[in-house]
C-alpha cells in the first residue's frame, strides 16, 4: 500500500481565495483544520515496520560478537548473509531489539520462529 501525500498547495495556500459564506466557506475552513490532521496521521501510517539497513548492520554486528567464525573470510560471509536475510525476509523489529539489546540470541530467535508461525496460521485462517 502506497502513501499518499496530497500537494502542499491543496493545504496551505497557493491557490484560489477561499469562499466567505455558505456550505463552501464551512467546508474550506474544514479543510483548513482537518488537512493538516490528516498529512500527520497519513504520514505515521506509512512508517516502515520491517528494520532498515542500519538496524539490520548493528543486529549482525551484535550476533556476531556471539559467535565468532574460525576465519576472517567466514566472518565476513557470515555478516553479508545475516544483514541480506535481516533486510529480505524481513526480521521484525521485536528480533532485532532483542538481539542488540544483548539477550540470549537462541531465546530471540526461537521468540521470533514463534511470532513468525502464529502470523503464517492467522494468515491462513
Amino acid at each position: 500500500m502506497a502513501c499518499v501525500v496530497p500537494s502542499l498547495k491543496r493545504w496551505f495556500g497557493a491557490g484560489p481565495e477561499p469562499p466567505q459564506r455558505g456550505v463552501r466557506a464551512a467546508l474550506w475552513r474544514l479543510l483548513r483544520v482537518a488537512g493538516p490532521l490528516w498529512l500527520a496521521a497519513s504520514s505515521m501510517s506509512c512508517e516502515r515496520k520491517a528494520p532498515g539497513p542500519d538496524e539490520c548492520v548493528a543486529f549482525a554486528e551484535a550476533w556476531m560478537r556471539a559467535r565468532r567464525p574460525a576465519t576472517p573470510l567466514e566472518a565476513d560471509n557470515a555478516f553479508d548473509e545475516l544483514v541480506r536475510r535481516c533486510l529480505t525476509e524481513p526480521y521484525d523489529r521485536e528480533l532485532v531489539s532483542c538481539v542488540v539489546g544483548g539477550q540470549n540470541q537462541e531465546r530471540c530467535r526461537v521468540d521470533y520462529a514463534r511470532r513468525k508461525e502464529a502470523l503464517r496460521e492467522e494468515s491462513a485462517r
